[in-house]
Order: C-alpha cells, then sequence, then structure tokens
C-alpha cells in the first residue's frame, strides 16, 4: 500500500511539473477606446488650508480665474504597438471636460510596462501617459502627466476590455490633480486563443 502511495505522489509531482507553460504572444498593433473620470484632488487641499475669502479674491495668490471643476471626464482614442512581451508605446487623442469653460482636445503618448506572468492570459501593466492641448479653450498651454496600473483581459480571439486607475497632474491655469478610473475595449492584431 505504501509503495502504491508513493508510486502515485511521484507521478503526479512529474506530472504537474512537467506541464509546460508557453508565453503568450504579443499584442501587436492594437487600438482602444476607453471612458474615465477623475475626481480633483488639488481642489480639495486647496479649499480646506486656505480661507474661503482668499480664493474668491483676485488679489490672493489662491485665486484662480479659470478654477477647474471638482469632477473630470474624458474620452480616449489610441493606436499602439507592442513589439515584445514587456513593452508596448501608443499615441492618440483625448477629449477632456473639466467644467463648463474647459473641452480640452488633447494629443497624447503612452508606453505601458507588463508586469505580469509572462504565460497568463491577462495583461497587468504600469503606464504613464502625456498629452500636450490641440484646441482652443478658456485656458491656453494645458498639458497633462498621468501614472497608473491597469489590467486588460482578453476576450475573444481579437478583442478585450480594459480597467485602469491613475492620478494624473494637469496644467491648466495652475496644477491640478485628479484621482481617476477608466473602462475600455481595446482590438488587436496577434489572436490570443
Amino acid at each position: 500500500m505504501k509503495l502504491e502511495i508513493l508510486l502515485f505522489l511521484f507521478l503526479t509531482t512529474f506530472m504537474v511539473s512537467a506541464q509546460e507553460y508557453t508565453n503568450r504572444r504579443p499584442l501587436g498593433l492594437y487600438t482602444s477606446l476607453d471612458a474615465g473620470i477623475g475626481y480633483d484632488l488639488a481642489a480639495i487641499i486647496r479649499t480646506a488650508s486656505t480661507d474661503k475669502d482668499d480664493i474668491y479674491n483676485p488679489n490672493s495668490p489662491y485665486y484662480s480665474q479659470h478654477e477647474p471643476g471638482r469632477l473630470n471626464y474624458g474620452f480616449t482614442y489610441m493606436v499602439g504597438y507592442q513589439p515584445i512581451n514587456r513593452l508596448s508605446l501608443a499615441g492618440g487623442f483625448r477629449y477632456s471636460y473639466v467644467n463648463p469653460d474647459f473641452h480640452i482636445l488633447y494629443a497624447l503618448a503612452q508606453a505601458n510596462v507588463y508586469v505580469g506572468a509572462l504565460y497568463d492570459e491577462d495583461f497587468q501593466y504600469i503606464f504613464v501617459r502625456g498629452g500636450g492641448m490641440l484646441n482652443h479653450s478658456e485656458v491656453s498651454g494645458a498639458g497633462f502627466v498621468s501614472v497608473g496600473f491597469g489590467k486588460m483581459e482578453p476576450l475573444g480571439k481579437h478583442f478585450g476590455h480594459f480597467f485602469q486607475i491613475f492620478i494624473e497632474s494637469q496644467h491648466l491655469d495652475r496644477g491640478t490633480a485628479f484621482l481617476g478610473l477608466s473602462y475600455g475595449v481595446i482590438v488587436f492584431g496577434n489572436s490570443r486563443r
């Protein structure tokens, strides 16, 4: 009886350790569309740390003629390429609504560094994104820089969806910091299944 148990354990250990994991293929050329929302953390800090009269007094250093809203939402369209398993680069456009006076169209670039296991079908990544203003709005020369974490899950051979959480610094009239979430869909060239 002991011999059969030892033989069974040996064979199951051998079969489990003999399984071969294949690395996933890079996405290749891909395109994505996402919608995001952000909450202005800087407005909360400014409001809590300054007197309310200073915010509305034009002679105060805390006064801003172009005060952004507390919520920011936007849509991003990107085209990118993942040549190797750990890195992808993308560029595209983003529309941001910050308040009724700020309707901003950005050109952007994004780099993703993939941190998950290479044999896993899901992609976990850290990204850095930056962009500059293309149109004319209440402010001029606006730009942003974001850093965040995301996860992409394939739903079919060439289609998937992704979630992202990020911190974003926007330069409008003065700097603002947004904490944001986004959800999007992605279409990629290399088959996932």
